[in-house]
């Protein structure tokens, strides 16, 4: 029967192994030790903050994530992730900020501030119809805030729902506009109308914006009597953006 010795380890060959095996165990601590499921509440907060103002959105959005994961039913957390989503220039952007704000919403269905961050959303998406639901519902929660109904007069033009935007403007128009905005409404009924198929009522509207003190505009007319005003040529909308720090003022919510 043979046997098979093994000379034994040479005692500086143990300690090397030993302090390799030590350097290893350390590098691990040191790793889970930084790994940001061990901060506090306040030091990931503070590490959000601070990566939000330097516009490290990513790592922003990732330390949220983790206090999202601890309180999943806070609607501020996912209302704050939004914000780091809303810098995010990849192709899927959207999509994060629309799963981000409709939980929102699930959680907490009577802030409209979030309700208009989705109208936002589905706008820049070109998704007018979703946007146009939202605003129906603004505008029903805040019948004063006249701002939200030219909002949603825009929305509904997008979508071509004319008929809808018809009803906007007129209602705006019911109102003491400032110039601007009245001249705005006024020219955005007469292309309601005319896109809508009400030629003639488009045609009546043009021929008397002198009476509603707004320049005549001979122009128009002639171009919606030849057919050739285009949508194109008017559908070019800037929507209005509230910015973060204004939302609970404009909404108290």
């Amino acid at each position: 029967m043979c046997s098979e010795t093994r000379p034994n380890a040479k005692p500086e060959n143990v300690i090397a192994h030993i302090m390799k095996t030590t350097r290893y165990i350390l590098i691990l601590l040191i790793i889970y030790s930084c790994s940001p499921k061990n901060y506090t509440d306040k030091e990931l907060f503070d590490l959000y903050e601070s990566n939000l103002k330097e516009d490290k959105y990513k790592d922003a959005a990732d330390y949220i994530t983790v206090l999202i994961q601890r309180y999943p039913d806070r609607d501020t957390l996912y209302y704050k992730r939004t914000l780091a989503y809303s810098n995010f220039k990849t192709q899927n952007s959207d999509s994060l900020l629309l799963a981000d704000l409709n939980k929102c919403i699930e959680l907490s269905p009577n802030k409209d501030k979030y309700r208009y961050l989705r109208a936002l959303t589905y706008a820049r998406a070109k998704d007018y119809e979703s946007a146009a639901k939202d605003y129906e519902i603004i505008v029903n929660n805040h019948p004063d805030l006249l701002v939200f109904l030219a909002e949603k007069a825009k929305i509904h033009f997008m979508a071509k729902q004319f008929d809808k935007a018809i009803k906007d403007y007129e209602k705006l128009l019911t109102n003491n506009l400032p110039y601007p905005a009245a001249e705005y409404s006024y020219y955005y009924l007469i292309y309601s109308k005319y896109f809508g198929k009400n030629k003639s009522g488009a045609m009546w509207d043009c021929a008397f914006l002198p009476d509603r003190g707004f320049k005549e505009d001979t122009i128009l007319m002639r171009k919606i009597a030849d057919d050739k005003l285009r949508f194109l040529d008017v559908a070019v909308i800037n929507f209005m953006t509230v910015y973060p720090e204004q939302l609970d003022k404009v909404f108290g919510n």
